[in-house]
């Protein structure tokens, strides 16, 4: 795995943090969040605690969009459940863009690192 080398808003990385050290979530919840903080932490520059902020704030509007559960999402089909797992992604991308201190400069890296991490995510769902 490769790091980047990004600078981030101290203040929006510690919200992120602070968040995620105030949730109460289910432990299918915690475990998808566990899961993606696990691949992100080895391609973004980020505390886990504010990885696992940043996803569970997606997750979030991914459910309000979709009015669904994330749990949910296995248990429709295949192709669906790819297109649906990567609007989670696309508002990963968002989010963690929203934290550069100079998004304009930096965002073409975020945007490699959650191209890298989907590509890792289509690998693991082929098998």
């Amino acid at each position: 795995m490769f790091k980047i080398t990004l600078k981030f808003d101290l203040k929006k990385v510690q919200e992120a943090e602070d968040e995620y050290k105030k949730l109460t979530i289910t432990p299918e919840q915690r475990q998808l969040i566990e899961q993606i903080a696990q691949m992100m932490q080895n391609l973004l520059p980020l505390s886990v605690m504010a990885i696992k902020g940043n996803t569970w704030y997606s997750i979030k509007e991914w459910q309000v969009n979709n009015k669904m559960k994330i749990t949910e999402i296995a248990q429709i089909n295949p192709h669906d459940r790819l297109k649906k797992a990567k609007e989670l992604f696309l508002l990963g991308k968002e989010r963690t863009c929203s934290m550069l201190a100079n998004p304009e400069e930096q965002k073409h890296l975020i945007e490699e690192a959650y191209q890298k991490a989907w590509n890792i995510y289509e690998q693991y769902t082929k098998k």
